[in-house]
């Protein structure tokens, strides 16, 4: 199990921000141009909230859609589609929503069971940079971080673990990470851009969040494709 007390969320946030920076000091050029991260056809499963930008998360977003309408290869989520991931469930792999498998039947009192009522917070946001992304991480509240401890739990037991086991390959289930993708980059490292704006928002405060119940998405990599699927109001 991964040590995501708040206090070691926050040191492997500064120690990915400072892998990320030496990194970029070391490959001062973006590199050659790169295909999408994720296959844009296609729909993967997550539960999450969607987050509607205000304060600092506003400005820099309208920054970044400034940039991006200068450089072809900056691949940013939309305003209306900005969302957090509360706990992705399978890779971007379905046509459609007439594609999700019918083991899906069994994830739903699942979520029934650990996710109604549960009022999704995250606080202590900051910006964290990635070799070519950008993303805002944050620290869960207690009842946000057990909710997806016992979720992730239940569904390695279900009929699921094999969508869950791919969606998380080489990483821990649940993740130690809480946090949004704003934008990516198509090419091996951020450009000089990208990289200044990290800089520029690097010490801004942006507003906790409380994001209520999450939901259950079909949705693209970037979620400007979703289909919301309810899921039973009670566990079963």
């Amino acid at each position: 199990m991964p040590d995501d007390t708040p206090e070691a969320l926050e040191t492997a946030y500064a120690q990915l921000t400072q892998k990320t920076l030496r990194q970029w000091q070391a490959q001062p050029a973006a590199g050659p141009p790169r295909g999408h991260a994720y296959p844009p056809d296609k729909l993967g499963l997550a539960t999450g909230c969607l987050l509607p930008p205000g304060g600092a998360l506003a400005r820099l977003h309208a920054a970044l859609a400034a940039l991006a309408q200068a450089d072809p290869l900056v691949d940013l989520v939309p305003a209306d589609s900005l969302h957090v991931t509360f706990l992705a469930l399978a890779l971007d792999q379905f046509a459609s929503v007439d594609d999700l498998p019918a083991e899906l039947t069994a994830v739903y009192p699942l979520l029934a069971r650990h996710l109604c009522g549960l009022d999704y917070r995250l606080c202590r946001l900051r910006l964290v940079p990635l070799p070519r992304a950008l993303v805002l991480a944050g620290i869960p509240d207690a009842a946000s971080d057990a909710a997806r401890r016992a979720l992730a739990a239940d569904l390695l037991a279900s009929a699921w673990r094999p969508f869950l086991a791919a969606r998380y390959a080489g990483y821990a289930i649940p993740p130690l990470f809480w946090h949004t993708t704003l934008v990516r980059y198509r090419a091996d490292y951020a450009p000089p851009a990208l990289r200044a704006l990290f800089h520029q928002f690097r010490a801004a405060r942006f507003a906790d969040l409380t994001l209520g119940q999450p939901q259950l998405v079909a949705a693209s990599y970037d979620w400007s494709r979703r289909h919301v699927l309810p899921f039973a109001q009670t566990a079963g």
